[in-house]
């Protein structure tokens, strides 16, 4: 019990600081070019800020473009593969070795860029705006929905200003 649920958290962080990762590697290419977001020692030393111990880490891999999945070949996508060993407590009885966990993150980038992202496919007013606020963004908002995404109540007294608005369909959040 205490292994597994102790594996399971150890999981969940690696593929959050994977996820960090790739979307951090995604944007340094963007802005950078390839220089630094494909080098293994940068990616490293972002997952190390997102508290996952470099020596911990058993095996790392930046693929652009994906070597598997649904984006394979795609040189718009930057693919994430990391491996760490878990440690074992009460499980040494039992298992000889530490088990590896691996997390593999992909970002597609060049879509639209958004910092408001609704990601249900259906939802009616998937941005609902009321009151007096002034929202000005220094970016867009996206909704992945096919409704009416976009609400500002007759009540609304401020105001609404992104860089865009779009109904893209284009962000989805996959689990992998």
């Amino acid at each position: 019990g205490v292994d597994a649920a102790y594996w399971y958290q150890s999981k969940t962080s690696l593929q959050i600081g994977n996820d960090i990762t790739a979307i951090s590697l995604a944007r340094d290419y963007m802005a950078n070019g390839p220089t630094d977001a494909l080098s293994p020692t940068f990616g490293k030393w972002i997952l190390a800020k997102q508290n996952i111990k470099i020596g911990d880490i058993s095996s790392f891999q930046i693929n652009m473009p994906p070597k598997g999945g649904s984006q394979a070949g795609n040189n718009s996508a930057i693919e994430v593969i990391s491996e760490i060993k878990a440690q074992r407590f009460l499980s040494k009885l039992f298992v000889s070795s530490d088990p590896g966990l691996r997390a593999r993150s992909v970002v597609v980038f060049g879509g639209p860029t958004a910092c408001i992202i609704a990601l249900s496919n259906s939802a009616s007013n998937a941005f609902s705006f009321k009151g007096g606020s002034n929202l000005d963004f220094d970016c867009g908002a996206a909704s992945n929905s096919s409704a009416n995404f976009l609400n500002t109540s007759a009540a609304l007294t401020g105001s609404l200003s992104p860089t865009s608005i779009s109904s893209s369909r284009q962000f989805k959040r996959t689990a992998i």
